[in-house]
């Protein structure tokens, strides 16, 4: 092959690898198809088993980890996104169509050496005209072999974010997390922009003596009520 024809087969190559559209990762974002463990100052987050029905799959979303200090410990917050700032996460609109975006098998979180994660978190963002309870979350977190209370969260509820208190703290837990717009028993469209998944963790002595304090506030709070009542 002469040198001319090589670089005119070359310069076709190249060409329709360009007209190829390749969707742009978040900075500091990690697609959900990459299953490897994320680690970021101290905390690893593995994915695991990501799975997706209707209008969106895994392979066009993402999530984007940080990592805060507050007053009541170090958070790990996860935020779940579509790789297109334009598109949604998740979306439904037909009758036939739920999109339902999962991790069958769970979301693994071991937070730094010498920390207790005592705390989940979920939050979601997202719109439906009719019926907000269409647009929901939920988390079943599985802590040193105890299954916590399960988390669900939706857009009728406000705030929309959801806490839960570990039984008991440990320094690595494994949550069933499900996304979900749409449903096949509505025909209104349902839109989730955003879901956020957050940890917090705390040296061992601070989360117990913080999850005593969440459990005398509960005490207090039915106290209370009983009163009123």
């Amino acid at each position: 092959m002469s040198s001319v024809l090589k670089w005119v087969v070359a310069t076709a190559g190249l060409a329709l690898v360009a007209a190829v559209p390749v969707q742009a990762q978040t900075a500091g974002g990690y697609l959900l198809t990459d299953t490897s463990p994320i680690t970021i100052q101290g905390w690893t987050i593995t994915l695991s088993k990501c799975s997706a029905s209707g209008t969106t799959t895994c392979a066009g979303s993402e999530v984007i980890p940080t990592v805060a200090n507050t007053s009541l410990g170090i958070t790990l917050s996860m935020v779940f996104q579509n790789v297109s700032p334009s598109d949604p996460l998740l979306s439904n609109l037909s009758v036939a169509t739920g999109s339902d975006l999962s991790f069958a098998n769970g979301i693994t979180v071991q937070a730094p050496t010498g920390l207790k994660i005592y705390e989940s978190q979920i939050d979601i963002r997202g719109t439906d005209a009719t019926q907000p309870t269409r647009v929901t979350a939920t988390e079943v977190v599985v802590d040193a072999g105890i299954i916590e209370k399960g988390l669900q969260t939706d857009l009728s509820k406000s705030p929309t974010l959801q806490s839960q208190i570990f039984t008991t703290p440990n320094n690595s837990v494994t949550g069933n997390t499900d996304f979900r717009a749409g449903s096949s028993v509505f025909t209104d469209p349902a839109t989730m922009n955003t879901a956020t998944l957050k940890f917090v963790a705390a040296p061992e002595p601070v989360s117990a003596s913080l999850l005593a304090v969440g459990i005398a506030g509960l005490g207090f709070v039915r106290r209370k009520f009983r009163r009123v009542s």
